[in-house]
């Protein structure tokens, strides 16, 4: 009753065990960086492309919705 592979699965059963061990450990892998990505690119994780205050300040005087006094008077309670 040594240990034998010539049982009823064989080194088939063995391969297929490694198989499905290292396609489950790839799937983790795969869920972890994909949950990353997903994280960072809606601004929840490490790192946001969100403008600033002074960013949308800046582009609604250029879009013409702020006055000059409007937009100086904002920069200046920003900074």
């Amino acid at each position: 009753m040594g240990c034998d592979f010539g049982g009823t699965v064989g080194w088939f059963g063995i391969g297929l065990g490694l198989i499905t061990d290292i396609a489950f450990i790839a799937l983790v892998i795969f869920g972890v960086v994909w949950a990353l990505k997903h994280l960072s690119r809606h601004g929840e994780g490490f790192s946001s492309n969100k403008p600033t205050a002074l960013e949308l300040l800046k582009q609604r005087y250029a879009k013409g919705e702020l006055s000059r006094e409007e937009y100086q008077r904002m920069k200046t309670e920003l900074v």
